[in-house]
């Protein structure tokens, strides 16, 4: 057991270096976009965005999913073979459908987002750039399914730099504004989708399978409400702060957002490394003893990093943004702490992936997102991105929650959760003390927020979540390491 979570840390571990260095440059871009672009600039890049995951969902159609379950559902590599290339073709030509649909009704979406036409041109590279995103999507997926993290960073660690230099040149450079930002994705884009064919060449062949397409889309289609109800849950409450608030609040929100979503760093690295993790091990007799164990380290890791990205957003706003976003900070806690629960989500839905209940998926994931409308309706004309911000809360947990519930009903799996509650109730409590915090000093607060993080650490050690042994275990570890 102790060797399968060894590997899954480090495929976690590698796939999110590309991550946490694209998400330290971004930090280290936001003071230069703070001085180019005003609030209201952000809130169009983030309403794009959020359009943008909506269309990404109904080109993927579940697949990701289905193509690891039938992947390692057998070793006949010409079988493998066939599911990647059928799954691939299939998703290409739909991506060229929605794209041609998409640039013909630029704009009446950009009319229908944001009531003028002026933005439909952002639309129009948005829709061109559909099928280069397939492309290298799916080659970081089938990198990730042939267990190969290493090449995996360096394809999205290449193409973010890649990205990253043209859009400065673009943005800072030749003062292209937003548009430049969009027209170095679709440069960039097209010319990685040519090396992402070429990465995976080997894996591909001409024999495409109407049958297996046909199972490919029994498992993933079920899934699709469930990845538009993840999208209302995390994404939807944009279009009612721009209805009840403005547009500069959708951009304080989205940089607020952005700070929170460091936690994704650790949650989108551990997603990427838990689906081919989790299927190439469920057959295996210690599995559900893996999985139990699992959610309880995340739990540790993600909690801790919620809570020190809580305590410390107002000092990281002030160093890397200026005055006008300075208000952003409020969100950021309860931003944290629904990601904590997005990843636990991952984790809990094993036990109907396996068992093929992904219907179940849709329907408990589709009640969340009923509650995240309904709260806000109720919140955001009150308390604007405030009461955004406690809506993705309140849905993402009661997402993770309903879910638990019905996949142990189909997959028991010992869950420790008197460890589960001992970590999500003190760090909620410490999260809301530390964020009440009010000292003008900068270094008596630094320090006074250091402290409330140590004691989330005390109280793992004292209710031994978290025993000594296993602290002494990483430092003797790190020590064998050095020598």
């Amino acid at each position: 057991m102790s060797s399968k979570l060894k590997q899954l840390s480090k495929e976690s571990l590698v796939y999110g270096l590309s991550g946490v260095i694209g998400r330290f440059i971004g930090i280290f871009l936001v003071p230069i976009y703070t001085r180019i672009f005003v609030p209201s600039d952000y809130g169009v890049l983030d309403l794009i965005a959020v359009f943008s995951g909506i269309v990404g969902i109904l080109i993927i159609l579940g697949l990701d999913s289905a193509q690891g379950f039938y992947f390692y559902s057998t070793d006949d590599i010409a079988d493998k073979k066939s599911t990647l290339s059928t799954s691939v073709a299939f998703q290409f030509a739909l991506s060229v459908v929605l794209c041609a649909t998409l640039f013909s009704i630029s704009v009446n979406l950009s009319k229908l987002v944001f009531g003028t036409d002026v933005y439909a041109t952002y639309f129009r590279l948005v829709a061109l750039d559909l099928p280069f995103v397939a492309v290298t999507a799916f080659a970081q997926k089938v990198l990730r399914l042939i267990r190969s993290p290493w090449k995996y960073m360096f394809f999205a660690f290449s193409k973010l730099i890649s990205n990253i230099v043209l859009t400065i040149l673009m943005v800072v450079v030749w003062r292209k504004g937003i548009y430049g930002i969009y027209l170095s994705r679709l440069i960039v884009d097209a010319l990685y989708s040519l090396a992402a064919v070429y990465l995976i060449k080997s894996w591909l062949s001409r024999n495409l399978s109407w049958p297996r397409l046909k199972q490919l889309l029994k498992y993933g289609i079920p899934l699709v409400p469930a990845g538009i109800s993840q999208w209302v849950l995390g994404s939807a409450n944009r279009y009612f702060l721009i209805r009840y608030s403005s547009l500069g609040n959708v951009g304080l929100y989205a940089v607020g957002n952005k700070i929170g979503s460091l936690m994704g760093l650790v949650t989108t690295s551990f997603q990427l490394a838990w689906g081919p993790f989790a299927f190439s091990i469920y057959r295996e007799k210690d599995s559900k003893a893996v999985y139990a164990d699992v959610l309880t380290y995340y739990l540790v890791l993600t909690s801790g990093i919620g809570i020190g990205l809580s305590l410390f957003a107002p000092e990281v706003l002030r160093i890397f943004t200026t005055r006008a976003y300075y208000g952003a900070s409020p969100v950021v806690s309860y931003l944290a702490f629904g990601m904590i629960a997005y990843g636990a989500y991952y984790i809990v839905s094993i036990g109907v992936s396996v068992t093929k209940k992904t219907s179940h998926i849709s329907w408990t994931t589709a009640v969340a997102a009923g509650v995240n409308i309904v709260l806000n309706f109720l919140t955001i004309p009150r308390l604007g991105m405030i009461g955004a911000a406690i809506g993705v809360l309140i849905s993402q947990w009661i997402s993770t929650g309903l879910l638990y519930l019905v996949s142990q009903h189909f997959y028991p799996i010992p869950y420790r959760l008197k460890d589960v509650f001992v970590i999500l109730g003190s760090s909620a409590i410490l999260i809301a003390l530390g964020s009440r915090l009010q000292i003008p000093q900068l270094w008596l607060g630094i320090f006074a927020k250091t402290f409330i993080f140590l004691v989330f650490v005390a109280v793992l050690i004292i209710t031994r979540v978290l025993p000594l042994d296993v602290f002494f275990r990483v430092f003797h570890s790190l020590g064998d390491r050095r020598k």
